[in-house]
């Protein structure tokens, strides 16, 4: 049996949950997207728990968990409707890199640099 290809990915990425009192509250995950680049995806904070920074201790852990397994290149998409999540990618230092379409929808391209700090 080798690993399914699911697997695989997520051998060369992470998936992490916040919890809060037990429960999720907060996810975030990247996987491989060149043996440099890793794609940030599935950012989720539950939307009771919006706004107090479970957004950005999720997206730095995944950024030093990145840069821990010897990633140099953060790449992420956002919809160019929310704003929220822009702001916040701004703030750690995500510069938007272009843009594109899916399906109906605008995207926004983000990348930043990744440091072994996670900074």
């Amino acid at each position: 049996g080798g690993m399914g290809e699911e697997e695989a990915r997520m051998f060369h990425g992470d998936f992490i949950v916040g919890l809060e009192k037990g429960e999720i509250v907060a996810m975030g995950a990247f996987k491989q997207k060149t043996p440099q680049c890793a794609e940030f995806k599935r950012l989720r904070i539950r939307p009771d728990r919006q706004r107090k920074g479970y957004g950005e201790q999720i997206m730095k852990k995944l950024a030093q968990l990145a840069a821990e397994k010897g990633y140099t290149e953060g790449f992420l998409d956002t919809l160019a409707a929310n704003h929220r999540a822009q702001k916040l990618f701004e703030k750690l230092g995500w510069v938007r890199s272009g843009g594109g379409k899916m399906g109906p929808f605008e995207l926004f391209y983000y990348s930043r640099n990744l440091n072994k700090g996670g900074n």
